[in-house]
């Protein structure tokens, strides 16, 4: 494999670089709709929203990931994503995601005990997720 004619896909969050290889494509969601990334792509340059980014690489294997908000950009051979945040998507990561939440909300339970605007805000996030969810 001449690693120079192959696509490079870089995963860029503020705390590291989370993910680095050659790959065959990446597919992805931005504003406009669908997105995949194959070698020699023309230059683009693009915001990302929260999505899911779907990586295929040369041992036919598939990865995913979900990023944050960011932006990407495709020139030379090489896909950059710059975001926010960035996981991997396996029901690990969500279990870890979701007890950091939990605990989170408990510390503010905590907190704001006898705070009926913190109360009130509350139940209508959770109103909300409940909505979400039945979607």
């Amino acid at each position: 494999m001449n690693t120079n004619t192959n696509l490079k896909f870089n995963i860029v969050t503020p705390k590291k670089m989370f993910y680095s290889d050659y790959v065959k494509q990446v597919s992805f969601t931005d504003n406009f709709g669908d997105v995949v990334i194959l070698n020699h792509h023309a230059p683009l340059i693009g915001k990302i929203e929260r999505c899911i980014v779907e990586v295929l690489d040369y041992n036919n294997e598939c990865h995913s990931f979900i990023v944050d908000e960011g932006a990407f950009v495709v020139a030379n051979c090489e896909l950059n994503f710059l975001v926010g945040f960035c996981i991997e998507n396996k029901a690990e990561e969500w279990e870890k995601l979701n007890d950091e939440r939990n605990k989170t909300i408990d510390i503010l339970n905590k907190k704001n005990s006898n705070n009926w605007e913190f109360k009130f805000d509350k139940m209508l996030v959770k109103k909300i997720v409940e909505l979400e969810k039945k979607k």
